[in-house]
């Protein structure tokens, strides 16, 4: 036999070169032109995206300061009567139906008289102050089906307002100029005032004010405010888009270091990795410090913070910060509308995205790649010439078994030592191969075997409704149930297992230790045991003496079997419970809409020979009330956060769902878990018994 050679020694020598030659020039194409790329790409892309974003909001509030001009010329030259509702009313219903995203129109003068006409969805509410001698409030509601204005008493809260006294009030008359007043009193003109985000008197609804003071044909000073909800300026943005998982944030704010202001969320795109997790309705107007539950947003603002505001007064500075173990590149603009404290516009997106976008950069690689391979292939050619029948021989051979053919092939003739070590482990492989498809299809058949075991079948008894569900975690589980009609014969002599008019039911819900093919022979062991008893045994007590005395001596040390056994009588409307470490039970009593929680009698089975068996007295059921044995699997399915499903969910699904059939209640169940946990597959066995009084 010839001596073996090395095929690493031939050709270290050779394609050492060309290695160190490609992984140099790719490192340094990579270090040099890549980053810098993605550094402009990063700021041209989020500036086109800031741009974007001015132009919606200039879009929105723009109209807005229009809109507040004209009106205010109306109330300067008197088309409006200021005194009466009607020219009030008659006036801003139009107006209002007009432009959908103001939602209320105030006029009140410095005496504290004022009119709001609000809409909120098709209900319409005029509020009227009048400050005499006394302060009085009228209230008049109509909707758009019925127009004709009812009156309403005002509430007591409603009674302790005082248009004077609100933000929106205070800050136009702060925005009128020093000067106007002295120059030209009766044509006071005022500049626009922004409030800041707030929740509204009335509707207690997110939004923001804006209005204007003048001066009225009668001399008396007014101001004009309009409210805007801020669910209409997220319809502006949330359709802007950066790239394929960027972000952007609308936040309140003059100064983003300045933490002793207030910052908040007004506004998000929907497209981004972030936005479109994010419910307008949780994050729109929430505490500062809700915002710091927004990990994009958060981490964010902190590279921000760390800027001055001298390095925003030449150029929009760029930073790079990571966040969800990504690396994120953002810019940070003020955006200033007439009258108002600056918003901040908050533009981030992935520097995967950017990458993914360099083409030009990505082609320049590839071509010096391609060529230094195309040099290298060619060279590897010339000197393994020699080598190649022997490895083409063990690509057939891996082809083969690729296709299912995991039969022995020819032998490989060959003196490389490299080349038999490939050899071997290709024969390895294949037998291994080989023992893990017989074991696959040993696992479908376990699988085949143990869904036979469950009944196909569940035997009905007279005033119940009585179904079941299981989904094991793997291709076995370690969950079972039965559920056996019993009849007694007259004489009392012996117990039948029937499907047809049984006279009771007998159910178990098993639970064994782990999952996987182990425990599905547990409990399929459990289950035969049962059936078994349930012939020769009268009571459940007795039945679960048995099975545990078998179970440890079969089961092996540190496994063992939780398990609830329930009588079901028709009769007697009675339902005896027995629960070895199986629990929580659920008991919904429907006339009173409350929970009773059973905990276990005792602990599982398998684990002690002489197990205290004692079986409660029998819970007797009304019309209505819902009986739940629920596994683990149920209790403990997780979301992405890690936050389990738990009781209370399961509870709040029973009763939501109580006026529905057993079989609905438990796909209530199914659909309310799969939801919670984003429909990931479940980590373990699932099995559910809904009982219901009929």
């Amino acid at each position: 036999m010839a001596k073996s050679i090395s095929i690493r020694r031939s050709l270290l020598k050779n394609l050492i070169l060309i290695i160190l030659l490609l992984s140099g020039a790719i490192m340094a194409i990579m270090i040099i032109r890549i980053q810098t790329a993605v550094r402009y790409l990063s700021q041209v892309i989020i500036s086109q995206t800031i741009d974007q974003s001015e132009s919606r909001l200039n879009r929105f509030f723009e109209p807005i300061s229009e809109n507040i001009n004209i009106v205010k010329s109306w109330c300067e030259n008197g088309a409006i009567d200021l005194d009466h509702p009607d020219s009030f009313r008659r006036y801003f219903t139009s107006f209002i139906e007009q432009h959908p995203h103001i939602s209320s129109v105030i006029i009140a003068d410095t005496l504290g008289n004022e009119y709001m006409l609000l809409q909120n969805h098709d209900q319409w509410l005029l509020r009227q102050r009048i400050q005499n001698h006394e302060t009085t409030f009228r209230f008049s509601q109509w909707t758009n089906a019925d127009t004709t204005p009812q009156s309403r008493p005002a509430t007591e809260r409603e009674l302790q307002y005082n248009p004077n006294e609100r933000p929106w009030f205070v800050g136009a008359l702060k925005n009128i100029p020093a000067s106007s007043d002295s120059a030209n009193p009766d044509q006071t003109t005022s500049q626009i005032f922004w409030t800041e985000p707030y929740r509204f008197f009335t509707t207690n609804e997110p939004g923001i004010t804006v209005s204007q003071a003048f001066r009225g044909p009668n001399g008396k000073q007014y101001v004009l405010a309009f409210d805007i909800l801020l669910n209409e300026i997220q319809k502006f943005t949330e359709k802007i888009k950066v790239l394929d998982q960027g972000d952007v944030f609308i936040v309140s704010g003059k100064q983003i270091q300045d933490e002793s202001k207030a910052h908040y969320l007004i506004g998000f795109s929907r497209n981004g990795r972030c936005g479109q997790c994010l419910d307008p309705q949780q994050v729109l107007l929430q505490p500062p410090q809700a915002l710091h539950r927004i990990p994009l947003l958060r981490d964010a603002d902190a590279a921000f913070s760390d800027i001055t505001p001298k390095q925003f007064e030449n150029s929009l500075p760029i930073v790079r910060f990571e966040c969800d173990h990504l690396q994120w590149w953002g810019i940070a603009k003020p955006y200033q509308i007439e009258g108002s404290d600056f918003l901040w516009i908050f533009v981030m997106v992935p520097e995967s995205d950017i990458i993914s976008a360099i083409k030009e950069e990505r082609i320049i690689v590839v071509l010096i790649t391609l060529t230094i391979l195309f040099f290298g292939v060619y060279r590897a050619c010339t000197i393994a010439k020699r080598f190649s029948s022997p490895i083409e021989s063990l690509v057939q051979q891996s082809n083969r078994i690729s296709k299912g053919d995991l039969e022995p092939g020819p032998n490989i003739d060959s003196n490389v030592t490299e080349v038999r070590q490939l050899a071997d482990a290709q024969e390895h492989m294949r037998r291994g191969l080989k023992s893990l498809m017989k074991l696959e299809r040993d696992l479908q058949l376990a699988q085949q075997i143990q869904q036979n075991t469950l009944p196909t079948k569940i035997p009905s008894l007279p005033g119940f409704q009585i179904d079941a569900w299981n989904k094991p975690a793997e291709q076995t589980g370690g969950d079972t149930y039965d559920i056996i009609g019993l009849r007694t014969a007259h004489d009392n002599s012996e117990i039948d297992l029937t499907n047809d008019d049984p006279d009771q039911l007998l159910l178990l819900l098993a639970d064994a230790a782990g999952h996987g093919i182990g425990p599905a022979l547990s409990v399929a062991q459990l289950r035969s045991m049962l059936r078994m008893g349930a012939h020769i045994a009268s009571g459940i007590d007795i039945i679960a003496k048995h099975i545990n005395e078998q179970l440890c001596d079969d089961l092996p040390e540190g496994r063992f079997i939780t398990a609830w056994l329930g009588l079901l009588d028709h009769r007697k409307n009675t339902l005896t419970s027995f629960s070895a470490g199986q629990g929580p039970l659920l008991l919904y009593r429907a006339e009173q809409k409350e929970f009773q929680t059973f905990s276990s009698d005792t602990l599982p089975l398998g684990v002690l020979d002489c197990l205290d068996i004692e079986v409660a007295e029998p819970i007797t059921l009304a019309p209505g009330d819902i009986f739940a044995v629920i596994s683990d699997g149920i209790f403990e399915a997780a979301n992405p956060d890690s936050e389990q499903f738990k009781q209370k969910r399961v509870r709040n699904v029973i009763a939501q769902n109580a006026h529905l059939s057993a079989t609905q209640i438990i796909e209530a169940l199914r659909q309310a878990a799969n939801n919670f946990t984003h429909n990931a597959p479940p980590d373990d066995d699932q099995t559910i018994i809904i009982i219901k009084k009929t």
